[in-house]
Order: structure tokens, then C-alpha cells, then sequence
């Protein structure tokens, strides 16, 4: 188990399955990084009046990639 930004991770083998009706961390993390880079796509038009939001979803995206990083490890 590990404690990261706050969250607690609990360490499963990728072949290993999850209580039911729990996405294993790696697919969740995947799936938000994707809706995050989505979502940027779709506001970067108005990047005037939405850059918060923008730089906002960007630090998520990084984080969400470092807590992956270390998790894989």
C-alpha cells in the first residue's frame, strides 16, 4: 500500500484482479488522462477566456502521470 499526493494505493499485480466493480488504478488513471486531454482539446479555442481551466487540467495530467510512473514501479 502506498501513500501518494494524498491518496492511498494499494499495489496489485496487473494480472491480478480487482474487487468487483473496482477499476484497477492503471485503467482509471489512463481513462482520466484521456477525458483531461480531451477536454483541453475541446477549450483550447478559447484559450483566452479558459486558460485556468486549461492549466488546471495540464497539472492534473502531470500528476496523474507521476502517480502512474510510481505505481508501475
Amino acid at each position: 500500500m502506498q501513500n501518494i499526493c494524498g491518496r492511498v494505493i494499494v499495489k496489485m499485480a496487473k494480472n491480478e484482479k480487482p474487487p468487483l466493480g473496482v477499476k484497477p488504478y492503471y485503467i482509471a488513471a489512463s481513462d482520466r488522462i484521456e477525458e483531461l486531454a480531451g477536454a483541453i482539446q475541446r477549450y483550447s479555442p478559447n484559450v483566452d477566456t479558459e486558460y485556468e481551466k486549461i492549466i488546471q487540467w495540464a497539472e492534473e495530467i502531470k500528476m496523474q502521470c507521476m502517480i502512474a510512473k510510481k505505481f508501475d514501479k
